[in-house]
């Protein structure tokens, strides 16, 4: 099967671009990681504004499936915790928040894609 140079070229450039948007909605994000020990305050800087914050207490609360981590990433001395949630680009964010000396402040982070399984970023770093 022979191809003709235009073909061949239009065939390239349409699987590059499929290269270049699979990569693009499954990449992630680089700042996510890096809110760990920073604020609440900046976080939002970080990231932008949040679509979501929620105040709950892991021992009453039943962890849903994006909280299940929280088993083994929470604080010891952490009584009440902070979520922070983010939607762009297909996909959300997490953080989780404790008070530290009056401040809240990231100790974990995850996010996942609307139409795929949870991805936590500790096993992509």
């Amino acid at each position: 099967m022979k191809f003709r140079l235009p073909t061949l070229f239009i065939l390239i450039t349409l699987f590059g671009v499929c290269i270049g948007l699979a990569n693009r909605c499954f990449s992630q994000p680089d700042s996510l990681a890096s809110l760990r020990g920073k604020t609440q305050t900046q976080a939002n800087q970080t990231i932008g504004k949040k679509t979501y914050v929620s105040d709950f207490v892991p021992a009453q609360n039943a962890l849903t499936k994006q909280r299940r981590r929280l088993r083994n990433t929470l604080p010891a001395n952490c009584d009440v915790v902070r979520e922070l949630k983010w939607r762009r680009n297909n996909y959300v964010y997490y953080a989780w928040l404790q008070l530290e000396d009056g401040e809240w402040v990231v100790f974990d982070t995850s996010y996942h894609h609307e139409d795929r399984a949870i991805i936590f970023d500790d096993y992509l770093d």
